[in-house]
């Protein structure tokens, strides 16, 4: 855990060197993974109606909420639940608002060969099944209570042979028929429409509040929030940004797969 911390620290502070240089008009923004997609397509909207230049680094929220806090770097943090609230209590973010939200899917190939239809399908001998690190990552949290609350929870964990925080790495997987099926967010399911069939999770055995990495969190509706860091540089661009955000592109989450 040290080392990891050190290393976090080490790249916020190469990704961040030049903050002190920083132009007026730029707004930096760390942007979980999951959200790549639909914010590159956010920065393209602002373009049109901005000189403003955005900076994005993307990667787990998990380990962007790391670096807002060791770094005290960055001005717009964009994730899913439960990192928002715990950045807030921390005095990291000074405002936040819900963009979208996020629901685990069941992925198989296309063909769907195996004839996976529904959940309890995954409890079938001999299917290579795919999950996200039930430690580290929310969607594997929120997959470890849903197992555990389900009757077909220990027969499916059986079939568990890869866990992994990356959702798009998990779906290579099932395109390349190294997994039978595998479970994503909805939004990175989405991104593979056309190689990939998309079977809907049951919520009744999803915890409506448990503890995931950070915070308690209803992980029956994970929320993808944005919020404005405490530290944030020329908090007047950078509000502008923020407020183009929830006042003009919700309708791009929801068109790349994200829950309205």
């Amino acid at each position: 855990m040290k080392n990891k911390t050190i290393s976090l620290l080490i790249l916020s502070l190469i990704f961040f060197s030049c903050d002190n240089q920083k132009n007026v008009n730029e707004t930096v923004v760390l942007c979980g993974a999951s959200m790549r997609t639909a914010m590159e397509e956010v920065k393209n909207r602002y373009a049109k109606v901005s000189n403003d230049k955005i900076l994005i680094n993307y990667g787990g929220s998990g380990e962007l909420c790391a670096q807002i806090k060791l770094s005290g770097r960055g001005d717009v943090f964009l994730c899913h639940d439960p990192f928002m609230p715990w950045a807030e209590k921390n005095g990291l973010i000074s405002r936040w608002d819900t963009l979208a939200y996020l629901d685990p899917v069941i992925i198989v190939p296309k063909e769907n060969i195996k004839n996976i239809k529904k959940f309890s399908d995954l409890a079938r001998p001999g299917l290579r099944i795919g999950i996200g690190d039930t430690t580290y990552s929310t969607s594997g949290h929120v997959i470890k209570n849903a197992l555990k609350n389900s009757p077909f929870g220990n027969a499916i964990m059986s079939n568990v042979v890869a866990q992994s925080k990356g959702h798009q790495t998990r779906c290579n997987y099932v395109v390349e028929g190294a997994l039978d099926a595998a479970i994503v967010w909805n939004a990175v399911a989405h991104e593979f429409s056309d190689k990939l069939k998309t079977i809907i999770m049951p919520k009744d055995s999803i915890d409506a509040v448990t503890s995931a990495t950070y915070q308690e969190s209803d992980l029956k509706n994970v929320k993808v929030t944005v919020g404005v860091t405490t530290k944030a540089k020329d908090s007047q661009h950078v509000n502008s940004f923020y407020d183009f955000i929830i006042s003009d592109c919700k309708d791009i989450f929801v068109n790349h797969g994200f829950r309205k």
